[in-house]
């Protein structure tokens, strides 16, 4: 089930004070980033069990987590393997934004979940069009994405050595 955006006038400079689901998203950027994805996000609402994506599904939507629970799974045929459990105020789907083609990955809502949904085809757009909003959201982006790294690397080194975590 998805809401549009609720209006909002974004000039006053404090967006993110008036709709409490945008809070958190408010706090990952400076001002004019926030506005920005403020009047972009669309809120959206998953129950347990449902998909945000599948894996080969195309790279469309970004999301922002603002409540609950999404597993990033690996589908195998003989079984799934749960990659990471991202929590409120992790970001995913991060590939939409590069324009990359599909996912690699499920992502399951494992408790009722709310975010906040972006395109990814506006999202690139825009950080054409605006570059000081391109380099903010593409630096947290970079974050984002060798904080994953470095827990995948981590991983591998604990495999390698025998011990599981």
């Amino acid at each position: 089930m998805r809401e549009s955006q609720p209006e909002l006038d974004t000039r006053d400079g404090d967006v993110c004070s008036e709709v409490s689901s945008y809070t958190a998203l408010c706090k990952e950027f400076d001002p004019h980033t926030a506005a920005k994805l403020v009047e972009f996000g669309i809120e959206a609402w998953f129950a347990p069990g449902k998909f945000l994506f599948r894996e080969h599904d195309e790279s469309g939507q970004f999301y922002f987590i603002t409540l609950g629970s999404v597993a990033v799974e690996q589908p195998c045929p003989s079984r799934t393997t749960r990659i990471k459990t991202l929590h409120e105020g992790d970001f995913l789907g991060w590939s939409a934004l590069l324009g990359s083609g599909t996912r690699r990955f499920d992502a399951r809502a494992t408790t009722e979940v709310a975010a906040i949904a972006f395109d990814g085809a506006l999202l690139r757009k825009t950080c054409e069009d605006d570059p000081r909003f391109g380099y903010a959201l593409m630096k947290r982006l970079l974050l984002i994405v060798t904080e994953r790294l470095d827990m995948v690397s981590a991983r591998l080194t604990c495999v390698q050595e025998g011990r599981t975590s």
